[in-house]
């Protein structure tokens, strides 16, 4: 059996690249919102209407995405805080040989 290994910085920089992605994918978001407003100034009917209930749609899956990742992120965070203790602690106990 192989020896059980996390590597802290790997974790750390995973942590950063899911929050950069989270911002990087609601700035997209608010960016088609903004584009998707504008176009129904001046659009109306059932294609319209169509588009927008499957804007919306995506806008919902969007927004559990961000809400996953968030999550996801937070989970990572808090193994690295774990891992990190740990190694502190029992850096703290052990003496330096």
């Amino acid at each position: 059996m192989e020896p059980y290994r996390v590597d802290c910085d790997d974790l750390l920089n995973f942590v950063v690249k899911l929050q950069r992605f989270a911002e990087r994918a609601e700035e997209a978001t608010e960016d088609a919102d903004k584009i998707i407003m504008s176009l129904h100034e001046s659009w109306s009917g059932e294609a319209a209407s169509a588009q927008m209930a499957h804007h919306q749609m995506w806008t919902r899956a969007a927004s559990e995405m961000h809400g996953a990742l968030d999550d996801l992120r937070k989970a990572a965070q808090f193994a690295h805080n774990n891992y990190t203790g740990a190694v502190q602690t029992n850096s703290e106990m052990w003496p330096k040989v």
